[in-house]
């Protein structure tokens, strides 16, 4: 099953009460389920792609913004439980992780600033991408959560969680809701 989450995180001026802000952590404690956000409208059709293409139930997030895209794009598949990473450099000492349109919001920034920031697209809720996480520890970088949804079971509680399980050092900063 496929499931669409509309209205993912914050929905502005349809006002406190249908802000999408819970579902993360109620979908991740499912067994089996998959659950991810893309960052844009290509990211969303290989998400979609990759979803069917499964036989676990997968849960992919959706904004509520209308996202432009280009209809001949081809969708392909996507790893499951795979982060990407941006603007990365060896001399970068803080990351950025993120999902969602704040991957692009959050990109632009560093780069228009010029910033030595790492920018990590964590599509994948569930599964958590692994490597990556004991990458950037093993590199000792800076790590700040940035999250459009609640803090409570979101991105930055089940990477603690994975670290703490696996007894590794990572310094994070959740923001959140």
């Amino acid at each position: 099953v496929v499931i669409g989450i509309d209205h993912a995180g914050l929905v502005g001026s349809d006002g406190e009460t249908h802000h999408g802000i819970y579902d993360i952590g109620l979908l991740t404690a499912l067994p089996n389920m998959i659950l991810a956000q893309p960052c844009n409208a290509e990211e969303t059709m290989d998400l979609l792609h990759t979803a069917f293409l499964q036989s676990h139930p997968f849960g992919i997030r959706f904004c509520k913004n209308v996202i432009p895209y280009d209809d001949s794009y081809q969708a392909k598949s996507v790893e499951i439980g795979k982060w990407v990473m941006y603007h990365d450099s060896p001399e970068n000492r803080v990351a950025v992780l993120t999902y969602g349109e704040s991957v692009e919001t959050v990109l632009e920034k560093v780069e228009s600033n010029s910033l030595p920031v790492t920018v990590v697209n964590c599509r994948f809720f569930k599964p958590l991408d692994k490597a990556m996480i004991e990458s950037l520890s093993a590199r000792n970088i800076n790590c700040i959560t940035y999250e459009a949804d609640a803090l409570i079971h979101g991105l930055g509680s089940s990477i603690l969680e994975y670290i703490n399980s696996k007894k590794i050092s990572l310094n994070i900063t959740r923001i959140g809701i």
